[in-house]
């Protein structure tokens, strides 16, 4: 077994490096027996898995040289191989089996060295505290963990704490072992449980810093999933006149300049590099957009969602119907209410605005039924906008939903009583026999 030190927190990435050294020291020159001391569960047996031999009991805490350690505790794990930074883990289960021994199942974070990328390589960071959340869970014996760590959950539009206030590490992003992808840890795609997850560790660390400031409105309102190579080259863009040549547009693009009647769109949106997208195009036909880049690709992403649900094209000689949503007129007076009222309730806080606009954009694009009841003005924007995921995921809000299930039958109870009429009946029918 390794001996560690006792109670201690880590707070910095060069500690960390150093207790790795100390520990891989420490067990290549062995330890006595009577030293070490085997780890102890503390409290009751909250559950039991298994029987027999087999059987392993589950506890939320468990001593280990001095040391207390319980459930969601972060800890620095001593790794397998001499010179490696030490393994970080979440504490998801303490069980004992038969032996007494003690494994954990660790809920894994990775260093962004060690987060390889599906192209090759490994990803990069700039601040040497940030690892990559996971939900990559794997056992690990007890004796294994060398003491606690602290880790702030910062999401990517917030400014990172001061090392000399608060020591510890950061985490900005998850990352997904199978796909070799990260995800922003704001984006709102995970699945339910994992959603919750992140959500109550975000609000953990908001509690403990307090609200940290944004790092820039600029960088707020842009975009959360967009790589940092790509963030870099948008920077040193430098502005280009908007006059473009002809034959460098599309024909799409010189029809909607004309119908505009020459007024310049979104500044940057122009750039040779980056053609108009078709959402921007009716966008700008309509002139709906806002002039506020952020606002406006939102608007565009909106719109792109719910082009499936529109009518295309009429055939020749069709009258249009109540009922035909069509495109693009149907989807852009939709989306840019319900744009509008988003950004009146939530322009004080970029951030919220971004996850409400990403959620929409994503339920918009996968229910139909969605999609087709605020287009035919079924659903009012303020009411979308206060819909759960759940009702959001069904296109239906709670009462909606409740109104269309079928009342539950009302259940009769037996009772052993004698039908009053029924007996005289019988007495009759007993007299005649008789007679």
């Amino acid at each position: 077994m390794v001996k560690r030190r006792l109670a201690r927190v880590s707070d910095s990435d060069d500690e960390d490096e150093k207790e790795a050294r100390d520990v891989t020291a420490t067990a290549a020159g062995g330890v006595d027996e009577e030293d070490a001391v085997a780890p102890k569960p503390l409290g009751e047996v909250i559950r039991r898995v298994g029987r027999g031999k087999q059987e392993k009991r589950l506890y939320r805490a468990f001593e280990l040289d001095g040391n207390r350690y319980e459930l969601e505790d972060s800890v620095l794990v001593t790794p397998e191989e001499k010179n490696l930074k030490p393994y970080i883990a979440f504490i998801k289960e303490i069980n004992q089996s038969n032996d007494g021994s003690i494994i954990l199942t660790g809920q894994w974070l990775y260093r962004p060295e060690e987060a390889e990328k599906r192209s090759g390589g490994n990803w990069v960071s700039s601040d040497s505290r940030e690892l990559f959340y996971s939900f990559h869970r794997d056992e690990v014996s007890a004796e294994a963990v060398m003491h606690k760590c602290v880790i702030h959950f910062i999401p990517s539009h917030k400014q990172a704490p001061l090392r000399s206030k608060h020591p510890g590490f950061i985490v900005r992003k998850v990352y997904d072992p199978n796909q070799k992808k990260l995800w922003n840890l704001t984006d709102e795609d995970y699945e339910d449980s994992k959603q919750a997850e992140i959500n109550l560790l975000v609000e953990k660390t908001r509690d403990v810093l307090g609200d940290l400031p944004d790092i820039d409105h600029e960088d707020a309102a842009r975009e959360q999933d967009t790589s940092d190579k790509d963030k870099r080259q948008i920077r040193k863009r430098t502005m280009m006149p908007l006059r473009i040549n002809k034959e460098n547009r599309l024909p799409t693009e010189v029809s909607s300049r004309k119908v505009s009647g020459g007024q310049p769109d979104t500044p940057g949106s122009s750039l040779p590099s980056e053609p108009l997208s078709e959402g921007h195009l009716v966008l700008l036909q309509a002139k709906a957009l806002t002039k506020n880049r952020a606002r406006d690709r939102w608007l565009e992403k909106l719109v792109q969602a719910v082009k499936y649900v529109c009518k295309l094209e009429m055939s020749t000689g069709d009258l249009p119907e109540v009922e035909d949503l069509m495109w693009p007129d149907a989807a852009v007076s939709a989306t840019s209410s319900l744009e509008r009222q988003a950004y009146e309730i939530l322009s004080s806080d970029m951030h919220k605005y971004n996850i409400k606009m990403r959620q929409l954009e994503f339920n918009l694009k996968n229910s139909t039924l969605l999609a087709q009841r605020l287009l035919k003005c079924e659903l009012d924007a303020s009411k979308v906008l206060i819909m759960t995921p759940a009702e959001l995921k069904e296109g239906l809000t709670a009462e909606e939903k409740s109104a269309q299930e079928p009342e539950e039958p009302e259940t009769m109870q037996m009772a052993d009583v004698r039908c009053a009429i029924c007996a005289g009946v019988l007495e009759m029918w007993t007299l005649v026999v008789f007679i």
